[in-house]
């Protein structure tokens, strides 16, 4: 059997690690959010056609990106809002068992796993949206 405290300390460094990635990848969004919004603003120039396949496109690009920023409310942590300080110190040791632990980790390690999935999905389909807004550009200033 494992010794708790030789368990823990590499448990909560993953823990830290898997909490990185999940800030990563709700940054990654942001940002590629931030530039669908500016690339929609010269959906104007584009003829009626073009204009809604792009529209159809980013906003699909953007769901997809904001499903990234939805936040995950699971966890212990959402049960301290109402309790009162005995409880808090109870959830607190229970939530340092290194089964407890584990079950964080996992967690964790599962939303930042969907959450990357959701953005190599909404890159993809950023970068789809984009190579027929250059070719719809492109056509509209030939003719």
């Amino acid at each position: 059997m494992n010794d708790p405290t030789r368990t823990a300390t590499p448990v909560h460094r993953r823990i830290a690690e898997a909490t990185a990635n999940i800030r990563a990848a709700d940054q990654k969004a942001a940002l590629v959010l931030a530039g669908l919004g500016l690339a929609s603003a010269g959906l104007g120039s584009l003829p009626a056609a073009a204009a809604v396949l792009v529209g159809v496109g980013l906003i699909a690009s953007a769901a997809l990106l904001g499903l990234v920023l939805l936040p995950r409310t699971q966890g212990t942590w959402t049960a301290l809002a109402d309790a009162d300080p005995a409880l808090v110190l109870d959830l607190v040791d229970l939530a340092e068992r290194p089964d407890a632990l584990a079950a964080e980790l996992t967690d964790l390690t599962r939303i930042a796993v969907r959450k990357y999935a959701l953005v190599r999905i909404g890159l993809l389909a950023t970068a789809a949206t984009v190579a027929v807004y250059a070719a719809a550009a492109l056509a509209s200033t030939i003719h």
